[in-house]
């Protein structure tokens, strides 16, 4: 089965298992399955989770990150909410630009 990225995210920020399933109140076992993607862990933990190391849901499900890919997620979520939608309205534009098709 493929990997999470819960394990990597979780390391980046400096936090273990048992530091996060204490902060949504389930065991470190249950942690564990969780950050291996065992069956009969419920959704809402995993929300939890995405929560605590402050990203979408959904990225706790990609292909795991590369170290510069890690260092642009550490770096956009130190920036301002401002300054994120400006990134975010600039990356549109460039990828509006390369696919004019899209328009």
């Amino acid at each position: 089965m493929h990997m999470s990225n819960i394990r990597t995210l979780r390391k980046h920020i400096g936090l273990t298992q048992e530091e996060i399933a204490e902060k949504i109140g389930i065991s470190q076992p249950h942690y564990g399955r969780a950050e291996r993607l065992s069956l009969g862990v419920a959704l809402k933990v995993y929300a939890q989770i995405a929560d605590v190391l402050g990203v979408p849901l959904y990225t706790l499900f990609y292909e795991e990150f590369s170290p510069t890919e890690m260092k642009l997620i550490q770096a956009f979520r130190e920036l301002p909410e401002e300054r994120r939608k400006g990134w975010v309205d600039a990356l549109q534009l460039v990828n509006q630009a390369g696919n004019p098709s899209r328009e």
